[in-house]
């Protein structure tokens, strides 16, 4: 519950953008709206795109899925059983990223699951594998996909960076990391 507290003050405090990849998203948990506060940063402005797993984010009701799309939130799915994401990040003004375990459904509110937050530069590096998941699931909005590269390329050059983050997304038949 800590995380999800931590996440949409994280929301209701964004400028400027938030991408968010995850596993499973409903609407039904009480006393955190995220459905209600991502759709009410939508309509100030603030650019909200999500990409959600078709099979893990199922309960996703019809009357959230029209509230995000009335307030202009992009909402992109993975959608079959071999091109899917258990990965959970979510990517506040590219500058504060949370990636872990953590699924916002009510049914997994009590689980122990493992998060971090990472702040700074670094977190472009999470923009830039939001983006990648971004194109593969169909999403065209060219600033976020520019966004994501030229972030890549300014802080990812040899020996400009302390951190490095692989990352991993679905393939067909072989490994991303291989």
């Amino acid at each position: 519950e800590a995380a999800w507290a931590a996440q949409l003050a994280a929301i209701r405090g964004a400028k400027n953008s938030i991408f968010w990849e995850i596993y499973g998203l409903a609407g039904d948990t009480k006393g955190y709206d995220f459905i209600g506060t991502l759709a009410a940063k939508a309509r100030t402005g603030i650019m909200v795109k999500l990409i959600l797993d078709r099979v893990g984010s199922v309960w996703l009701s019809r009357g959230d899925r029209e509230q995000l799309a009335a307030a202009n939130v992009e909402v992109l799915w993975w959608n079959s059983l071999f091109w899917n994401t258990h990965r959970k990040m979510l990517i506040v003004d590219e500058q504060t990223c949370f990636i872990g375990g953590v699924n916002v459904r009510e049914r997994f509110r009590r689980w122990h699951d493992l998060q971090i937050i990472v702040e700074g530069r670094v977190a472009r590096y999470f923009a830039r594998a939001f983006a990648r998941s971004y194109r593969r699931v169909g999403g065209a909005d060219a600033s976020v996909l520019a966004k994501a590269r030229a972030h890549y390329w300014q802080d990812a050059l040899p020996g400009t960076a302390k951190h490095w983050f692989l990352d991993h997304w679905p393939v067909k038949r072989a490994s991303a990391l291989r």
